[in-house]
């Protein structure tokens, strides 16, 4: 049986909005694995059109039995710009031990779309 638990709270005053949410899951049989994640993120509204924002999570891997505990952490910057019914969005991150895996290298993310709403 795991014991589940999240908490978050997030505060905008003016074009900044900032966010922090708390997150575990514990325990399981023996070897299972547990969780404790923190995650931050700010974003400022530039104007009504372009938005920027930075996040983190840090996830830490609990092993029961003897495992090695590693902790995944992963960073990101995106930002926005909308003209109307379209907006272009592009997000990079980067994720060091990937899974809990300390083996894993870096991985390096990037996405650019273009979204329209009807």
């Amino acid at each position: 049986e795991f014991d589940e638990s999240t908490f978050y709270i997030k505060y905008a005053y003016g074009p900044v909005t900032v966010g922090y949410q708390e997150s575990s899951k514990n325990g399981g049989s023996a070897g299972a694995v547990s969780n404790d994640v923190q995650i931050y993120g700010i974003s400022f509204n530039v104007n009504d059109d372009f938005a920027i924002s930075y996040s983190s999570m840090d996830n830490s891997f609990d092993k029961t039995g003897g495992g090695t505990d590693v902790t995944e952490e992963t960073t990101g910057i995106g930002a926005s710009y909308t003209m109307g019914s379209a907006s272009v969005r592009l997000l990079t991150a980067e994720t060091d031990n990937v899974g809990g895996n300390s083996d894993k290298a870096s991985v390096e993310h990037t996405e650019l779309s273009l979204m329209l709403a009807f």
